[in-house]
C-alpha cells in the first residue's frame, strides 16, 4: 500500500454522511472538550444527515475555545456521524453526535479520546489501539517520503501495508461483534475496497435494517457489488464509451488481446506517477498483443484534456462520463467498484478478468509470461 493511500481513507472518514427515516424529536447533548495547543481558536462542530434521494442537510454548532478548552450544546432529532474542525477547517475529530454529554479530551498534535455515549463509548477501545498505529503510519509514511532508497521503500511499503491491513481488519472486527452501531456504517463505508470480500459481504448482510438505509452504508453496498462483478476470474462488464475524440469504444473491441483499463484523473498523483512504468508496458508489449485503455474520472473536461497532452499518452483515452438524462446509466468507475484511484484490471483475450491493481515490475512480469 502506498503512502498516498493514507489520505484516500481519510478523505473518505471525512466527508462519509448517514442518513435516517422518521426522525424523533429533537434531544439535547453538550459536548465538553479540552484538547491541548488548541490555544482560543474558533470550534466548528458539524453534522450531516442525508435522506434516501441522497440530499443532505447539515447542522453546525459553533463555540470559542479558551486556552484549549470549550462546551457546545445543542438539540438533535437523531445520533449522526459528525466531525469536530477548528475554524479554519482544520480537522480535530470525527465521532457520533447523540444526545447526551459527549467529552473530548487530547491534543492537537497527537489525537483526542471521545467518550461519556454509547456509540461513542463503545468504539473507545477500538480508537485507543488504532491510535498508536495510525501514528506509526505516519511516521513509516514520512520515512518513505523522505528517502531515495529504493530496498528501504519496499520495506517501508511492505511495513505500511501490514499496519493498514491491520487497521482495516479491527475495523471490520467491530463492525462484526456491533452490527447496529452506528460507527460499523462509517468504518463499512471505509473498509469497502479492501477488506477481504467474502467476510466483508457477510459483515454487510448481518448489519441492522436501519443501518442499511443509510448513506454510508448504501455507497459501501455499491463497491461490495462492484467489487463482485469484477472478481478475478469473472467476465469483465461490457461497456461502450466515447474515446477523446468523441469515436465509440466498446469493450468488446479489444477482444483478442490482452487490455489493461486504467482508471486515473489528472489530479491524482499516484496515478501519473504510474504512467512512466504504463509508457514502458505498452512499448515493450504492444506488439506482442497488448494495450491500454486509460478511463478518467476527471470531472473537469479541460484538465483531462490538458493532463492528455502533457502526458502524451499513446494509448485510447476516455473519460467517465454518465448522461443523465438516462437514469439507468453508471459511470464505469461504479460498474467496476473503483474507489479509490489509482486502479486498474487486466483483461484477457476472452474478456475475463486475469488481474486487479497490478502495476510496475508486477504488471512487467504478468505480461512476459502471458505473452511468450
Amino acid at each position: 500500500m502506498k503512502p498516498t493511500s493514507i489520505f484516500s481513507t481519510l478523505l473518505l472518514m471525512v466527508f462519509g454522511v448517514v442518513s435516517c427515516q422518521q426522525p424523533p424529536a429533537p434531544s439535547s447533548f453538550e459536548i465538553k472538550g479540552h484538547i491541548t495547543g488548541l490555544k482560543s481558536d474558533s470550534i466548528l462542530v458539524y453534522a450531516q444527515i442525508a435522506d434516501d434521494k441522497g440530499d443532505v442537510k447539515t447542522d453546525s454548532f459553533t463555540a470559542v475555545a479558551s486556552n484549549g478548552q470549550f462546551s457546545v450544546k445543542g438539540n438533535i432529532d437523531s445520533a449522526r456521524q459528525a466531525y469536530l474542525t477548528t475554524a479554519n477547517g482544520g480537522s480535530l475529530a470525527a465521532f457520533v453526535l447523540e444526545p447526551g454529554t459527549i467529552s473530548i479530551e487530547g491534543d492537537v498534535s497527537t489525537g483526542v479520546q471521545i467518550t461519556g455515549t454509547p456509540e461513542n463509548d463503545i468504539v473507545k477501545e477500538l480508537a485507543a489501539t488504532e491510535k498508536g498505529r495510525y501514528q506509526r503510519r505516519r511516521s513509516m509514511a514520512k520515512a518513505y517520503r523522505e528517502t531515495t532508497d529504493t530496498a528501504a521503500q519496499a520495506q517501508l511499503d511492505k511495513a505500511l501495508t501490514l499496519i493498514s491491513d491491520s487497521i482495516m481488519l479491527d475495523k471490520l472486527a467491530f463492525i462484526e461483534a456491533h452490527p447496529g452501531s452506528l460507527n460499523s456504517a462509517g468504518f463499512i463505508y471505509v473498509i469497502s475496497t479492501s477488506a477481504p470480500l467474502e467476510r466483508l459481504a457477510a459483515a454487510y448482510a448481518h448489519l441492522d435494517e436501519k443501518l442499511k438505509n443509510t448513506r454510508d452504508v448504501k455507497a459501501a453496498f455499491e463497491t461490495i457489488n462492484g467489487r463482485q462483478r469484477t472478481a478475478v476470474g469473472n467476465p469483465a462488464p461490457a461497456f461502450t464509451i466515447n474515446d477523446a475524440n468523441g469515436t465509440p469504444v466498446s469493450l468488446s473491441s479489444f477482444r483478442g488481446k490482452y487490455v489493461l483499463l486504467e482508471f486515473w484523473a489528472s489530479w491524482c498523483v499516484p496515478c501519473r506517477k504510474q504512467i512512466p512504468a504504463l509508457k514502458a508496458a505498452y512499448e515493450k508489449y504492444k506488439d506482442k498483443g497488448f494495450t491500454i485503455l486509460s478511463i478518467s474520472v476527471d470531472a473537469d473536461k479541460s484538465k483531462w484534456e490538458k493532463a492528455l497532452k502533457e502526458e502524451n499518452l499513446a494509448w485510447i483515452n476516455v473519460r467517465d462520463v454518465v448522461d443523465k438524462s438516462r437514469p439507468s446509466d453508471i459511470s464505469l468507475a461504479r460498474l467496476y467498484g473503483v474507489t479509490p484511484i489509482p486502479d486498474n484490471f487486466l483483461v484477457d483475450p476472452d474478456g475475463k478478468i486475469l488481474e486487479r491493481q497490478i502495476d510496475g515490475a508486477v504488471l512487467d512480469a504478468k505480461l512476459a509470461a502471458v505473452l511468450k
